[in-house]
């Protein structure tokens, strides 16, 4: 039986109404309560601009309220076009005064698949009528950061960078929603304000971040470690990348050869030996010291190398002993210390060999020669020295020697030079 009351008021709707059959006083009377609709759903937590974070993996729990009803009303959970109230937990009306609140309550788990669906509720409490929908929120599902990579990487995580030049560094993270943010560190310091603005790339409907660092080696800096860490989502921990040691190379910027002799030019005599040495100043790593006769390395006949600390840098030096040959007259003789291969090299001053060698010149008194021709010419000659000796010989007490340069490659030289003794002592023998 269905009675219908027009145009009641709120206040008539809470009162217990009850009816009987007209003129049977004895008949029971029957109770009739009024129903009051659900006018009102509310799905909470509300969200920022009706979105809803959830990361994947992570519980959310959702609520959805009534306002006062009568009777309760039926709650029901939407997850895209999927009933989901299955998965909610058991309905809890409470009373309020002669109506109902119902709530329920559905403990979500964040799943890649379900982002950017929507989630709301709807509650019915009187057949025939219409649903009351809450309002729809969007899920953005959020996928943190797992990996982040850090470019170039070196073996054993050291990357060499020459002092005063620049090197660029890359961080990366793996797909992640939404876009992650990236730091960068120094030795602990955050230099995040000297890398260049980040990129995120799409990726499906995720994000790749990227930042760039370039970097200008700095002494100070050497052996510091250097890093990225990227986060994309509040109150999760930093993501790091591998950290990088910093070895900061310094090339050698000067080398001193010695002896050094006045014009460049150091004398050797043919077969002698001179000893010449090689020392860099201070540099990071040590040095490798070359030698040059001419165009032609040397090095081989060097002694091995020596490398002393000073401080965190090192003093190279080499030592070669050189034999004077003929044929490296007016060749030159240098060293070259490289540290970085094939890139920062510094030579010392060039010196020119001068070869030399000895000839001695034996020269008769002319003396001797003198009283040998006048014997020779007249036998009966005879002196306190020929009334002895039969036959004068050259007087060993009246030979002398001198000694004379040949220069080696100037053999016109030396000729003009024992053609001027020649015509000084008239009589002159070169024995070698």
């Amino acid at each position: 039986m269905i009675i219908q009351i027009p145009n009641l008021t709120e206040s008539e709707k809470s009162v217990k109404w009850t009816c009987r059959r007209l003129f049977d006083s004895s008949s029971d009377p029957w109770s009739i309560s009024i129903a009051v609709p659900v006018t009102t759903v509310t799905i909470t937590p509300s969200g920022i601009n009706n979105v809803a974070n959830v990361a994947v993996g992570v519980k959310r729990t959702f609520s959805c309220t009534t306002g006062s009803s009568r009777p309760a009303a039926w709650i029901q959970w939407y997850i895209g076009r999927e009933n989901v109230t299955n998965k909610a937990q058991p309905q809890t009306p409470q009373p309020d005064d002669d109506k109902f609140i119902s709530s329920s309550r559905l403990v979500f788990t964040g799943k890649d698949e379900d982002h950017n669906k929507n989630i709301y509720c709807e509650a019915i409490n009187i057949e025939g009528r219409d649903p009351v929908k809450s309002t729809e929120m969007s899920i953005y599902i959020q996928k943190p950061v797992t990996t982040v990579s850090i470019t170039p990487r070196r073996d054993h995580n050291m990357i060499g960078v020459i002092v005063g030049d620049s090197q660029s560094f890359m961080c990366t993270t793996d797909s992640s929603r939404p876009a992650a943010r990236i730091q960068w560190y120094i030795g602990g310091v955050n230099v995040t304000n000297q890398a260049k603005p980040q990129t995120p790339q799409p990726n499906g409907d995720k994000f790749i971040s990227s930042s760039r660092l370039v970097y200008t080696g700095k002494d100070q800096d050497h052996n510091k470690t250097i890093y990225c860490e990227s986060v994309n989502i509040e109150g999760r921990d930093k993501v790091k990348s591998t950290e990088t040691s910093i070895y900061i190379q310094i090339p050698p910027t000067a080398l001193t050869i010695t002896p050094v002799a006045d014009s460049n030019v150091i004398s050797i005599m043919k077969g002698g030996t001179e000893t010449f040495n090689c020392t860099t100043n201070s540099c990071r790593p040590a040095a490798r010291i070359l030698w040059y006769i001419g165009t032609l390395n040397v090095t081989s006949h060097a002694q091995q190398q020596t490398q002393q600390l000073d401080g965190d840098k090192f003093v190279s030096s080499s030592r070669l002993v050189y034999q004077g040959k003929d044929d490296d007259h007016n060749k030159t003789i240098y060293c070259e210390a490289v540290t970085v291969e094939g890139k920062y090299k510094v030579k010392s001053r060039k010196q020119f060999i001068y070869i030399f060698s000895f000839k001695k010149t034996y020269t008769k008194s002319s003396r001797s020669d003198e009283y040998s021709d006048l014997q020779a010419s007249n036998p009966a000659f005879q002196d306190p020295y020929t009334s002895i000796h039969d036959t004068i010989e050259s007087r060993h007490h009246q030979e002398s020697s001198a000694n004379t340069y040949e220069e080696c490659g100037n053999a016109s030289d030396a000729a003009a030079y024992q053609n001027i003794e020649n015509k000084k002592s008239g009589n002159q023998l070169n024995v070698s």
